[in-house]
């Protein structure tokens, strides 16, 4: 049994936001005269408590041992612009009389934007065509199924290319490039690849 309560996005137009968008702020590769002129970056964000109770199945004849039920509090901050997109999370857990707090980087990227072309470098997400409920073409950003509570994913080390016509759109990603050879999983490097044309009443995809 799960009972998840959503606070409403907050949201600060002012102020800084730590060490870590003074970095961005340098990947950005604005000069200083354009960062002391450029506008704060908004933040925004929401916090979400949601608590996990668990009862064992009494109908059984030998109702297995579960675990006490554990409390979260989620807080995810976002910021955006100059060139500039990140994601961070917040989490704390409360299980009985243990605890963990951890903190996490979901998205952490500089872009470029060059007409036609599109360029990315740093932690993204790359979610490549949703169909019905499904993610069957994502080979760069695998994700949990059937979550009870969805929240943003974390992304991956890459380089990115991008390039959009009327008709036509492919992508050109290299994923965990400093990454061992031996990795795997979610740490493994690799190319990925995905082409899109339109002709006519007809899509062709394309994917490597």
């Amino acid at each position: 049994m799960v009972h998840t309560v959503q606070i409403t996005d907050w949201r600060r137009t002012q102020g800084r936001f730590g060490l870590w968008i003074g970095l961005l702020a340098s990947v950005a590769c604005l000069s200083p005269v354009a960062w002391a002129q450029a506008q704060p970056l908004p933040i925004s964000g929401h916090v979400r408590v949601q608590q996990d109770d668990q009862q064992p199945n009494t109908t059984l004849a030998a109702p297995v041992p579960v675990s006490t039920g554990f409390s979260t509090l989620q807080t995810e901050l976002r910021t955006a612009g100059h060139g500039i997109a990140a994601v961070v999370t917040l989490q704390h857990r409360q299980q009985g009389d243990s605890s963990q707090s951890r903190a996490w980087v979901n998205e952490l990227y500089a872009s470029h934007d060059a007409g036609a072309w599109q360029f990315s470098a740093g932690k993204r997400v790359v979610s490549w065509d949703v169909g019905y409920g499904f993610r069957p073409n994502d080979m760069v950003q695998q994700e949990e199924r059937l979550s009870l509570a969805s929240s943003t994913l974390e992304g991956r080390p890459l380089l990115l290319a991008e390039h959009f016509s009327a008709d036509a759109a492919w992508t050109l990603a290299w994923v965990n490039p400093t990454g061992a050879a031996q990795s795997s999983a979610s740490q493994e490097p690799a190319w990925a690849a995905r082409v899109y044309q339109q002709r006519g009443a007809v899509d062709l995809h394309g994917f490597a």
